[in-house]
């Protein structure tokens, strides 16, 4: 087992999650799918998977999450992306089904830096806006992601949380 030590975190780094990642048959070589497995009992187990909708270009326009619900793979969750004019990421709206059907209560603004992204979210329950947290996401040289921390808004200051650590291996 490894340490990491970041933002004055000090945490065992135990792999939880695995993800596969499935390609599209295309020239911008976009990722179509991603199937999430968690290390449950000894083994890994399918969670779920999240398809990826994409324009010509290859940029990406909606995620759409199936998760195992009452024994069954179903829709709970859809992200929608937004660009703004020199076609960089700019805004994500999520939407989730709850036991009282779909909302929409979160929406993220991104700030983006050579070589991390800022993610400010904010959240809607009655009309009124409030910022809930901030992740910062950082990249290698190849445009992956390296890590990702996410910061809570507590007691009128953000606060470090999760944080992940992601590494890549070739697929057989």
């Amino acid at each position: 087992m490894s340490t990491i030590d970041a933002i004055g975190l000090n945490a065992q780094v135990i792999p939880v999650f695995q993800n596969k990642y499935s390609y599209a048959d295309s020239d911008s070589g976009s990722v179509t799918s991603i199937e999430q497995l968690q290390h449950i009992n000894g083994s890994w187990k399918n969670i779920k998977v999240v398809t990826l909708a994409h324009d010509s270009s290859g940029t990406l326009l909606e995620a759409r999450k199936m998760a195992v619900r009452d024994g069954k793979m179903q829709l709970v969750e859809t992200l929608d992306y937004s660009f703004d004019e020199r076609g960089r990421l700019s805004g994500r709206e999520w939407s989730f089904l709850g036991e009282d059907g779909w909302a929409s209560p979160f929406k993220a603004e991104f700030e983006v830096f050579d070589d991390s992204t800022v993610i400010v979210n904010t959240q809607t329950f009655g009309g009124e806006s409030s910022v809930s947290g901030k992740s910062v996401i950082q990249f290698d040289g190849h445009n992956n992601v390296t890590s990702s921390t996410v910061f809570r808004w507590m007691n009128d200051a953000f606060v470090p949380g999760r944080r992940e650590v992601y590494s890549y291996v070739q697929a057989e």
